[in-house]
C-alpha cells in the first residue's frame, strides 16, 4: 500500500510541478484576448509571440460611440421576444466586441441595461456578457511597450510582481519530488533485502 501511494504522490508531483497551469487567465470565445498559463517559474501565452503595448486609459465613451456599437443589438431588440430567443447571446457578444475598443465594459453594461428590449432575459443577457469578460483584479493603465515579440513562455520575474513567492513554492515542489523518489528507492531496497536489515 505504501509503495502504491508513494508512486501516486510522485506522479502527481511530476505532472503538477513543471507545468504552467498553477493558475490561468481563461477568456471566453468572443473575447479576442489570448489565454495565459502561470507556472512556478514561467508564464506562457500565445500573446507573448507578438509585440504588445500597455493599454492607455480609455476616455469616457461618447453617446455617438455607444449608439454605433449598439446599433445591431438595438435593431434586434425590436423583434418580438428577442432577448429570450435562442442564439440571442451572440448579438450581445457582437455588441460588446464592437464597443470594447472605445468603451469600458462598465459603460457597455450600463448602456445595455438602459436600452429597451423585448423578451424577459434582457437584463440577464447584459449581466452574462459583462460577468464573462470582467476579472476580479486591479487594472492599471499606462503607455509604452509591454513586451516585445518572442518566446511563448517568459520568466515570471518579467511578468509578475509576486514571482519570488511562486518560485519558492515551485522549489518546495521539487524538494518534495526528490524526497518522494528517494523514499520509493529506499522502500524498494527494503523489499529487495526482504526486511532482513534494520533500516
Amino acid at each position: 500500500a505504501a509503495w502504491a501511494a508513494g508512486w501516486f504522490v510522485v506522479i502527481l508531483l511530476v505532472v503538477a510541478v513543471p507545468n504552467s497551469q498553477w493558475a490561468n487567465l481563461h477568456y471566453t470565445k468572443f473575447d479576442s484576448r489570448e489565454h495565459v498559463g502561470i507556472g512556478a517559474w514561467t508564464t506562457c501565452s500565445r500573446a507573448f509571440t507578438e509585440d504588445a503595448s500597455y493599454m492607455a486609459p480609455i476616455p469616457r465613451c461618447s453617446s455617438v460611440q455607444l449608439a454605433s456599437c449598439f446599433a445591431g443589438l438595438t435593431g434586434s431588440c425590436a423583434k418580438e421576444g428577442f432577448s429570450s430567443a435562442g442564439g440571442a447571446n451572440t448579438i450581445y457578444e457582437e455588441s460588446w466586441s464592437a464597443c470594447k475598443a472605445n468603451c469600458t465594459t462598465q459603460e457597455w453594461f450600463a448602456e445595455c441595461n438602459r436600452i429597451p428590449c423585448t423578451g424577459s432575459s434582457h437584463a440577464k443577457q447584459c449581466y452574462n456578457i459583462s460577468a464573462a469578460v470582467l476579472r476580479p483584479y486591479h487594472v492599471t493603465y499606462r503607455e509604452g511597450q509591454a513586451w516585445a515579440a518572442g518566446s511563448m513562455c517568459r520568466p515570471n520575474q518579467d511578468i509578475l510582481s509576486n514571482a519570488l513567492a511562486l518560485a519558492h513554492a515551485g522549489n518546495l515542489g521539487i524538494t518534495a519530488l526528490i524526497a518522494g523518489i528517494v523514499a520509493q528507492a529506499l522502500l524498494l531496497l527494503y523489499v529487495f533485502f526482504d526486511g532482513r536489515r534494520d533500516m
